[in-house]
């Protein structure tokens, strides 16, 4: 009886096993799914309208002086802890930088009024605008 109740437990330690080297799999590949799919849209180079005159995007979109016109972009808000630019490669184009790392404990609420202000200052003039 003791044999029986052995191989019994080894089974099902067998198939929970492989019970949770499927999912761990399953999970692998979601993760690689995700990562695809956000490596495409990167590489989109795709920026988005989100309100009349306001865009959302990457920084290569904030960098493409061509895009930026096209849009009727002429104002760019760069959230980053990346120094890509300083404002002064695009005359045309004005920009603020909100230096902030990609963190979950990133002091985000900081730079809300400045941002807003910018945004909302822009948008009365009717200016395009595009955030990264």
């Amino acid at each position: 009886m003791a044999a029986i109740r052995k191989a019994s437990n080894l089974a099902s330690s067998a198939k929970g096993t492989a019970s949770v080297g499927r999912m761990q799999q399953e999970l692998r590949d979601r993760a690689i799914a995700c990562l695809a799919s956000w490596k495409l849209r990167l590489l989109a180079n795709e920026m988005n309208q989100i309100l009349p005159g306001l865009y959302l995007g990457s920084m290569m979109d904030a960098l493409n002086e061509k895009v930026l016109k096209e849009k009727g972009v002429s104002a760019v808000v760069s959230v980053t802890d990346l120094v890509v630019f300083s404002g002064d490669e695009n005359e045309e184009v004005e920009s603020l930088w909100a230096r902030l790392s990609d963190t979950i404990d990133a002091d985000v609420i900081s730079h809300f009024a400045k941002v807003n202000s910018f945004i909302h200052s822009r948008r009365l003039q009717n200016s395009g605008l595009y955030s990264s």
